[in-house]
């Protein structure tokens, strides 16, 4: 029974190890693709801080100004908008690769639970087999016990109340 005990708790533990390196490998994947999103995103906006800069150097006139920091503004804010978009499907794709994670785990320890639990029952059906099979008993000669007689008290005899001896005094010794 150890045996198998060690043998089990080994296979389970390789699982486990296996199982870890495949989490491992996914949340890699997903941070770097977000790193790469991220930097992507940073990316933006120093250029677009860059093009601000820039406007604000050239232009005199500050409703020219205004149209063209209107027109950069939806430029960059339809990119920030994509980097957003692209970083949720990084992120979507990523809750599908956990998910099928999680579910080959729940496979993998549902297969070990009924293992265990096989494992126990057929541990347990040879000690019902052996708690059936009991010698059959010797029969005891039963002796019968001697009646008991009842004493019928024809009268009570009343009981006399005790009382304390009295001491006798001390006897004096002559001296000579």
């Amino acid at each position: 029974m150890q045996a198998e005990l060690i043998s089990s708790f080994s296979d389970y533990s390789k699982t486990a190890v296996v199982s870890a390196k495949e989490l491992l490998a996914i949340n890699s994947k997903l941070m770097g693709k977000l790193l790469d999103s991220q930097i992507n995103l940073a990316a933006l906006y120093v250029e677009s801080s860059e093009k601000q800069m820039g406007l604000m150097e050239s232009m005199d006139n500050p409703s020219e100004f205004l149209s063209k920091e209107t027109s950069l503004f939806e430029e960059y804010s339809n990119k920030f908008a994509d980097v957003a978009q692209k970083s949720m499907l990084i992120v979507k794709e990523s809750s599908e690769e956990y998910k099928s994670w999680v579910e080959s785990g729940l496979k993998v320890a549902d297969e070990a639970v009924k293992d265990a639990q096989s494992a126990a029952v057929a541990e347990i059906k040879p000690v019902k087999a052996q708690a059936t099979k009991k010698p059959a008993a010797k029969k005891a000669a039963v002796k019968k016990a001697a009646p008991v007689k009842k004493v019928a008290s024809a009268a009570k005899k009343p009981v006399a109340k005790k009382t304390a001896a009295k001491k006798a005094p001390a006897k004096k010794t002559a001296t000579k």
